[in-house]
């Protein structure tokens, strides 16, 4: 049985598939580790080897960021 993902995505700038393989990632992170950085750093990990590195990945609640994409490849949740 697969479990249904729902996600809000407040500002994309990538590929659907991109975005998908986002959601899907976070998710995974989210079930299989307990901290903000472990977090991070898997979903950091799983887009580097599948999409070539090298990405950034904030994670947490309250932050604020300034950030600048030029290859159409940013998203936020």
């Amino acid at each position: 049985m697969t479990k249904e993902i729902t996600a809000m995505i407040k500002d994309a700038d990538m590929n659907r598939d991109m975005q998908e393989d986002a959601v899907y990632i976070a998710a995974n992170a989210i079930d299989e580790h307990d901290t903000e950085q472990e977090i991070a750093r898997y979903i950091k990990t799983e887009f580097d080897q599948k999409h070539q590195p090298y990405w950034h990945c904030i994670v947490g609640g309250t932050f604020s960021s300034s950030l600048r994409s030029l290859l159409k490849e940013c998203m936020g949740m």
